[in-house]
């Protein structure tokens, strides 16, 4: 399986009962790499970055559950995350992957940084954009959440009607800065024909996303950080989200491992506004570490 030009090649990997969809780009037979969204986005938020880096690498995007074209958890059930950062490893381990290199954004990446700590002897190379770990809480995030959780299983979601990709792109950006033509990207892939209304979309994406489970209490976030000796580069947005700064600044007394970081121009979608620097900085870090 090859992927010659910048269009990406669609691919379809079973993992633990789930179908995990997403995008390849590069040559099956070079080294690989997985990467992994941010919240509410897709395996699309890779496609200015995938073509730059794939004519060394075998480059994996794949939807999480829950988002894109992937599979939804079953009724009943709520997203979180050490599933989902388990699924890096089931994805890993379905293509044959011992050691893990990543390139992933905010949740993607928080959860890549996470899984490393736990599972050291799995990750060779950790490329980071816009988080390092799962944003810390207090001791009583976990009551606040479940609060949400109990009484999202007991409602009936709406089916939300989108009369374009267009508007699915506005309504994507307006959650967060990016241009219309990246939100555009992210928007087709998370958005479906309405299962009633046929000249009109409704969103593919599971809306129980919305409130997923796993953020870390300060305690635990020092101790995974403690844990984490991975060589690790993180690439942050000149505009990016603040909390991946005071992770950094934590991160350089806790952590064992030498952990990189850069800054470039751009928002908190910093490898789709400037994918080219990206790349740069990400190919560097490959090569010299």
């Amino acid at each position: 399986m090859n992927s010659n030009s910048g269009k990406p090649i669609q691919v379809f990997v079973p993992a633990t009962g789930l179908n995990y969809e997403g995008l390849f780009w590069g040559k099956k037979h070079n080294k690989p790499i997985l990467c992994f969204h941010g919240w509410q986005d897709n395996s699309a938020s890779f496609i200015p970055l995938g073509p730059l880096l794939a004519s060394d690498y075998a480059v994996w995007s794949f939807d999480l559950s829950g988002h894109g074209k992937s599979a939804h958890i079953g009724v009943g059930a709520s997203y979180n995350f050490l599933d989902w950062g388990l699924s890096i490893l089931h994805l890993a381990d379905a293509l044959g992957i011992d050691k893990i290199t990543t390139v992933s954004h905010s949740m993607g990446a928080a959860l890549s940084g996470l899984m490393a700590s736990m599972f050291p002897e799995r990750f060779e190379k950790l490329c980071l954009i816009e988080a390092l770990f799962p944003m810390g809480h207090d001791l009583y995030y976990y009551e606040k959440k479940a609060t949400k959780l109990y009484q999202s299983r007991m409602k009936e979601w709406p089916v939300k009607e989108i009369t374009s990709e267009d508007e699915a792109a506005s309504l994507r950006r307006a959650a967060g800065d990016m241009s219309q033509a990246n939100a555009k990207l992210i928007a087709q892939r998370n958005v479906k024909i309405h299962p009633r209304k046929k000249n009109c979309f409704t969103w593919a994406i599971d809306p129980r996303i919305k409130i997923p489970l796993g953020s870390l209490t300060y305690a635990q976030l020092d101790y995974h950080l403690e844990r984490l000796n991975t060589p690790t580069l993180v690439i942050m947005g000149k505009n990016g989200a603040e909390f991946v700064k005071e992770q950094i600044e934590n991160a350089k007394f806790k952590a064992k491992s030498n952990i990189q970081h850069t800054v470039l121009k751009g928002g908190h979608h910093v490898h789709m506004d400037e994918a080219e620097k990206t790349a740069t900085c990400i190919k560097s870090f490959l090569e010299i570490t």
